[in-house]
């Protein structure tokens, strides 16, 4: 049987906290993954004439992120359990995932070809991946294990 919605937990997660950051890259990163979903291949197509025989590369840099950032997560684990702290190892991975994936983003437009800009694209999604490693799993350092899918929702 379900638990029943928990509303002193919920009405917890929305005080002023440390959780503001997690909600903070929470919606960073999934407004720029849904934004580069929908807008990539018009952007592709209308800058770069991308013929539509093409459109597979579309799926490159989706298809080196999922990878990279299960590769990410056990570098940054690994690390973790050699040192005292979870703390800076997870700022550390955001912080370099979210600072290295918009330089890619700014640079991404200056590309002279679509090929280059996938490419770039590619690396950008790489780097990115680092910063899940970071707040995605600070999650469960957040609150109780039993309790992160409600910060998960919020």
């Amino acid at each position: 049987k379900p638990e029943p919605f928990n509303w002193k937990l919920f009405c917890e997660l929305l005080r002023p906290s440390g959780l503001y950051s997690i909600y903070f890259c929470h919606f960073s990163w999934n407004m720029t993954l849904y934004i580069s979903v929908m807008w990539l291949p018009t952007y592709l197509e209308n800058a770069y004439n991308l013929d539509s025989k093409e459109t597979w590369i579309n799926s490159l840099p989706y298809l080196v992120m999922a990878p990279s950032a299960l590769g990410w997560g056990f570098v940054v684990d690994r690390y973790i359990a050699k040192s005292e702290s979870t703390l800076w190892p997870r700022k550390v991975a955001t912080m370099i995932g979210f600072v290295g994936g918009a330089m890619g983003l700014l640079s991404f437009s200056r590309q002279s070809n679509a090929h280059a800009a996938i490419f770039l694209l590619c690396g950008t999604f790489f780097i990115s991946a680092l910063s899940l490693s970071g707040w995605e799993a600070a999650k469960l350092n957040a609150l109780e294990s039993s309790q992160a899918g409600m910060l998960q929702g919020v």
